[in-house]
């Protein structure tokens, strides 16, 4: 069966490298979802696209660069796969950036801090770009990993779960999204009221 992905990039960044490895990796049997060439027209918001795109692939492939991590699109998606859908996010850096002050930022320090811990294959020298796309084709070939139980977290005491979550936050409780006025699609499943 082949993998299939999500291509999750900033077309400010570089969009002709986002092309050029949509292409390898059609080329070496990934199923790529890339928006220049797999955006339906079935009169669905084009967030909703999006979702469905991302709930029906293994994984998102994340093109770290400036644009990318300041892109509010790039950062609802791989949220969205991350924490939302369960998929396993698979970062890549492409871009170095640079700070407010214009100097020169790693693009490894540009990685979103919750996938700071994850292997991120560097794409920024384009002469070892072959080398590197050798690397992530075969990591993307793994399984993804399952999600599954939780270790070396304890269990929740007895009784009400919710009101024991409830009692730690601060004049606030949770509540589904059946309660509340759905307007953005990105909403995770639990809201802090």
């Amino acid at each position: 069966m082949r993998t299939s992905l999500f291509l999750s990039y900033a077309r400010g960044d570089d969009e002709p490298f986002a092309r050029r490895l949509y292409d390898d990796l059609t080329a070496r049997g990934f199923d790529v979802w890339f928006d220049r060439v797999s955006m339906p027209s079935r009169l669905l918001s084009f967030h909703q696209e999006i979702l469905d795109a991302i709930n029906m692939r293994d994984r998102l492939l994340l093109v770290v660069g400036p644009k990318a991590v300041t892109s509010d699109y790039v950062i609802q998606e791989w949220q969205f796969a991350y924490f939302a859908a369960n998929k396993c996010v698979t970062p890549i850096v492409r871009q170095n950036g640079r700070d407010a002050a214009g100097r020169a930022v790693d693009g490894y320090a540009l990685m979103p801090e919750d996938l700071k811990l994850l292997h991120a294959e560097d794409f920024r020298d384009d002469a070892r770009y072959a080398e590197h796309l050798e690397n992530l084709v075969r990591q993307l070939q793994e399984p993804p990993p399952v999600v599954g139980k939780l270790v070396a977290v304890p269990e929740l005491p007895p009784g009400d779960a919710l009101a024991l979550i409830e009692s730690y936050l601060p004049g606030g409780r949770v509540r589904s999204n059946t309660e509340q006025d759905v307007t953005n699609p990105f909403n995770q499943q639990m809201q802090i009221q």
